[in-house]
């Protein structure tokens, strides 16, 4: 009887052997079967068995510097990131308290005297504008309330004369 599995729980090489050659019992078979559907590892190996290609690895020295690398870079980027937020909170902190940043919102906050004039002399005009605008609509209205009760009395009274002449 062979044996099936290796004792981290993969498939041995003869194992794998011998289910292409189909020497395996039928409960050998269903449990390497079982083992094939949910472990990738040995499907490749099976797979490179059946094909008569050998799966290369890569070596145990070489993968422990690149992962090395890679965390190295990650924490690299992860201090710049936050050095340069704390130099951009210090150098805000520093004009902050030296009061150029306060000078420069007056500035801005208070128009000159010429943009003063000119949003004044604007604000009248809109309002002389509004008012006339007012002024139109007021009458529009009007005559349109007056201008309806006119036709109204004109319709009623042509509806009177249409009664008359049609009942003589």
């Amino acid at each position: 009887m062979t044996e099936l599995f290796l004792p981290d729980g993969h498939l041995t090489d003869k194992a794998l052997t011998a289910l292409l050659d189909g020497s395996l019992s039928e409960l050998q078979r269903l449990e390497a079967g079982e083992h094939l559907s949910c472990c990738d590892r040995c499907v490749d190996r099976y797979t490179a068995l059946l094909t008569g290609d050998t799966l290369e690895s890569v070596p145990r020295d070489q993968a422990l510097p690149v992962m090395w690398k890679v965390k190295k870079r990650r924490w690299n980027d992860t201090v710049r990131r936050y050095a340069s937020a704390a130099a951009a909170v210090f150098i805000g902190g520093m004009l902050w308290y030296s009061g150029t940043l306060a000078a420069v919102g007056e500035t801005l906050v208070q128009p000159p005297e010429f943009f003063q004039q000119q949003i004044t002399t604007e604000h009248t005009l809109s309002r002389e504008i509004l008012d006339r605008v007012n002024d139109w609509s007021a009458r529009v209205r009007t005559a349109a309330v007056s201008g309806t009760r006119t036709r109204n009395r004109q319709n009623q009274e042509s509806f009177i004369q249409n009664m008359e002449d049609t009942s003589k």
